[in-house]
C-alpha cells in the first residue's frame, strides 16, 4: 500500500506550473526580501508537496529570467 501512495505523489508533482503557481512563487519570494528564500518550507506553506523547494528554486530562476527578456518580459512585469 505504501509503494501505491508513493506513485500517486510523484504522479500529482508532475505536470506543468500553472500561471497561479509562478503568481504565487513570484510573491512568496518578494515577500521573503532580498534575504535567504527558505525554498522548502515556501514549497510545502504553498504547494502542499506538489513541488518541492528545489523545483521551486529552479522555476524561480526561470520565471525570473523570463520576466527580464523581451516584450513577454515587459508585459509580465506590468501584469505582475
Amino acid at each position: 500500500m505504501r509503494v501505491v501512495w508513493r506513485l500517486q505523489v510523484e504522479v500529482d508533482r508532475m505536470g506543468k506550473w500553472s500561471v497561479q503557481e509562478d503568481k504565487a512563487l513570484r510573491k512568496a519570494v518578494e515577500d521573503a526580501g532580498s534575504g535567504v528564500v527558505p525554498w522548502d518550507r515556501l514549497a510545502v506553506e504553498l504547494y502542499g508537496g506538489r513541488h518541492n523547494g528545489t523545483q521551486c528554486q529552479a522555476r524561480w530562476n526561470k520565471v525570473r529570467c523570463e520576466a527580464g527578456s523581451g516584450a513577454a518580459g515587459a508585459a509580465a512585469k506590468a501584469a505582475a
